[in-house]
Order: structure tokens, then sequence, then C-alpha cells
């Protein structure tokens, strides 16, 4: 069960060699008996050919086709010549006339023969040869090849008057050829199993690191998001190993996040139960002691009054801030397109910062921007999103610094104070919702405004980047994708 891809890839493999072996021996061993086959027909009809230029020399002038077989028969030559062809070829002589009568070499006499004792393709070679061609007839007859070659055999005038026939029973062949498919077979068994041994390693090879990254996706699945494969190698193998540990930290930030998470949550709702318990307890507070009437005085009543609106302002601010955050981060809640001109967007920003700035003694200062910019969103979106980061900068600026609102060439706008700073370790969780960088500063939000501010952005593309040093300030540049930007003509800040 453990190396189940290694039998698989193994049985795959070493099937596919059976059959390329068994189709390389077939192909082989027919390409080796073609070769035999065609090579004892060469000498067959080289053979015959000149045995029966040697039987023409032997004739007598007079000898003709009826005359042929008996003339042989007292030629002591043409009996010694057939008698040497079967002894040193092992082939069978025969001699045939028109009439289709035979003689054949038996008892050191050329004997004749019955002619129904022939096969009929040896009755073919006869005729063809008493046509003057010189032949090789291949019979297959069962496993064994016969091989029957005849040639014309004249007299001094040129004339046909019989025929020599030889015939080979390919026997050796045969043994020969099973021989070599022997020795065929035990090559390509050999090769199978060197093969298979060689595949057997390469598989377990192969496999390791993929049973590696298995372990490690299991491990992963149970919860040990510490597990790494460390796999180097430039294949695919290596590519799925990177991106398994790709996973698997991609899954540890993710449960980092979702603790964080989950603790900013827990310190949410902390505070947002003191946020709305303090306003609830005032505005109970101060009704019962108008209801019992232990506030009599015109004067304090109607600071009690004034206590309850504020508490009442407040409260309602932040399920506003509650409302719209969740609206904004609803994929259906779709928002307005329209082309908005970023001058006068900053201007209408400026006219309401400014006097909350000078209100707590911040200066407040705006440079005209050199190019009028427009872009397509919600012009109360944008214009929420600006201020609530002005907004966060006069909060954070203490009394006698600068803020400083601008536009630079390229269409960015820059929002940058002299206040407190944010702490690098801080930096990255300021557009969490639930996050204060202050906890101990007393605010009348409950850290809201900059993740709306962040979902503003994320509906118009715009990338809001945050440089701080604490002591020093922050900046926040808010760049607009340059598709979606359009300048028109030169234009001042109000």
């Amino acid at each position: 069960m453990k190396h189940r891809l290694v039998f698989r890839l193994t049985f795959m493999v070493t099937a596919l060699l059976i059959f390329m072996a068994l189709l390389v021996v077939t192909i082989f061993s027919r390409f080796t008996n073609r070769i035999l086959v065609s090579h004892h027909q060469e000498v067959i009809t080289d053979g015959v050919e000149n045995a029966a230029r040697t039987f023409t020399l032997e004739l007598p002038p007079d000898c003709s086709a009826d005359t042929f077989l008996a003339t042989a028969q007292t030629i002591d030559r043409m009996r010694y010549g057939a008698e040497l062809l079967q002894g040193v070829t092992f082939y069978r002589a025969l001699l045939g006339d028109a009439n289709d009568n035979f003689l054949e070499l038996c008892e050191d006499r050329l004997q004749p023969i019955r002619r129904d004792t022939l096969p009929s393709y040896t009755i073919q070679v006869l005729h063809e040869a008493l046509e003057g061609k010189t032949c090789c007839l291949e019979t297959l007859v069962g496993e064994e090849h016969i091989l029957t070659g005849g040639a014309p055999v004249r007299n001094s005038a040129g004339e046909v008057v019989g025929v020599l026939l030889l015939q080979h029973r390919s026997t050796d062949a045969i043994d020969m050829q099973k021989q070599i498919n022997q020795v065929l077979l035990a090559g390509a068994s050999v090769s199978l199993l060197i093969s298979v041994v060689f595949l057997v390693i390469m598989s377990i090879s192969f496999t390791r690191p993929i049973k590696r990254i298995g372990k490690v996706a299991e491990q992963l699945a149970c919860g040990n998001l510490d597990a790494r494969t460390h796999l180097k190698s430039n294949d695919e193998v290596g590519q799925l190993a990177a991106s398994m540990d790709t996973l698997a930290r991609q899954l540890e930030e993710a449960r980092a996040r979702q603790e964080n998470e989950t603790q900013l949550r827990n310190r949410f709702l902390s505070d947002i139960s003191h946020d709305l318990k303090t306003p609830v307890t005032v505005i109970c507070g101060s009704l019962e002691a108008l209801c019992d009437e232990v506030v009599a005085a015109p004067d304090d009543v109607a600071a009690y009054h004034r206590q309850m609106l504020a508490e009442g302002r407040y409260l309602q601010k932040l399920i506003q801030n509650l409302l719209e955050l969740t609206r904004l981060k609803n994929p259906e809640f779709k928002s307005r397109e329209e082309s908005v001109s970023l001058s006068e967007l900053m201007g209408d920003a400026a006219m309401s910062a400014r006097p909350m700035a000078e209100t707590r003694g911040i200066r407040f200062v705006c440079r005209a921007p050199e190019h009028e910019f427009f872009v397509r969103g919600d012009y109360e979106q944008l214009r929420r999103l600006l201020m609530l980061i002005l907004d966060n900068a006069v909060k954070y600026t203490p009394s006698g610094k600068q803020i400083f609102f601008c536009q630079e060439a390229s269409g960015t706008i820059v929002i940058e104070d002299q206040g407190r700073g944010i702490a690098p370790e801080q930096l990255p969780y300021i557009f969490d919702r639930y996050f204060r960088a202050d906890q101990h500063m007393q605010s009348d939000s409950a850290g809201l405004g900059l993740p709306i501010a962040r979902e503003i952005a994320e509906r118009h593309h715009i990338q809001i980047q945050v440089e701080s040093s604490p002591g020093e300030g922050t900046i926040f540049r808010l760049v607009f994708e340059a598709k979606r930007l359009r300048c028109a003509r030169s234009s001042s800040l109000l």
C-alpha cells in the first residue's frame, strides 16, 4: 500500500517493455527468416542455372525433347553431376522433360519416378523452365519452407530439351531461425530484467519527493503549519514542492492574521461595549436624575440636556460608522460612477478640515495643484475618504504643529501631519477594523475611520501608501490608477 505508485509505474512500463521486446523479436525474426530464404533462393537459382549449362555440354547434338531422359540415363557425367549436387548442397536433383517424366538419382543411378508422387509446385517450376526461364518457387508447407528451382537444359541447337530441378527443404533454416529466436528472447529477457531493476530504483527515487509532499500535506491538514518539504529541484516536482511550501507559509500567515483578527475582535467587543456602555450610562443616569427631580435648577437641567445630546450624537456616529463599514464590505453595494474633479474635491475637503485644525491650534497648509485631474468615482465617498484621513491627522497632531494637504504632479494626493507618528510594528494593522494605535488616548471613535477609508479606496482602485516615524509624523499618499486619471488644465485649490 505504501508503494502503490511505484508498483503502478513498474507494472505499466514493464508491460510496455515486454510488448516492445516481443514486437522487436517478432520483426527481427521475420526479417532474418526472409534473409535466409532469400539467400537459399539465390544459391538455388545460381546452382541450378550453372548445373543446367554443364548438362547442356554433355548432351549429344542429336538430343531432343523426346530422348532427353533416356539419353541422360546413359551419360555417366550427368549422373556424376547429379551426385555432386546432392552430396555438396544436400539438395534434391531431378531431371524432367516436356512430357512430365522425371528422373531422380537413386542408388547411384538416374531412375524414373512417377509424376503423381511429385507435388504440384514441382510441375509448375518444370513448365516455367521449359519456356526457357530460370526460376525458383518458394512454398510454405506448415512451418517448413520448400524451395524448388528449375533451369532449362538445351541441346547444341539451343532448343530446350529438358529441365534440371533442385529442391531444398529449409529444415536447417528453421533450426537456425529457432537458434536466433532463442538468442533474441534471452537477450530481451536479460535486458527486461535489468530495465525493471533500474525502473524500480528510478520509481522509488521519483516517488520519494511526492511522498514527502504528501506527508507535509497531511501535517498541514492536521494543523501543523510549520511543516515544510525542503525540496529543491528544477522540475515539476520541485515546483509542486515550492507551491506546497508557499501554501504552508500562507496558511501560517493566515492563521496569524486570524489570531490577530480574533484578538482585535475581542478587543473591539470590549472597546465597543465600553464605548456603548459609557454614553448609555450617562444618558440613563441623567434621565433618572431629571425624572427624580434630583436636578431642578434650570442651568443644571440645561447642562444635563446638553450632555445627553452629546452622548446621543456619539452613539449615532458610532452606529453610522458600523453601518457604513458593513455596507462598503457588501459586494452587492454599488458605488456611483461619475467624473470627479480632484481639485474641487480637495477644495471641499480643505474647507471642512481647516476649521477643525484651527480650533485645535493646528496650522492647515494647502498647496494649489499644477494641473486639474478628473477621476471616475463616487464624489461623496471620495470626499469621505479624504475627510477620514484629514480627521485622523487633526486628531493625532498636537497644537502648534502643521498639516500639509497637496497634490503631486502625477495626481497623487498627499496628507502629511507632524503628529506623534505610528510605531513600525503597528503600521501594518492601522487599517484593520477594531484597531487603535493609541489605546490610552481618549477618542470619540472606535477605530473605524481608517478601515472605512480602506474600503472606499479599494472600491475606487486607489492605493493608500503610509509612511510614519514615531515623534515625527505620518504621510498618507492616495495613488490613483493611471488609466482612471484624466489631466485637463491648470487649476487652483480653494
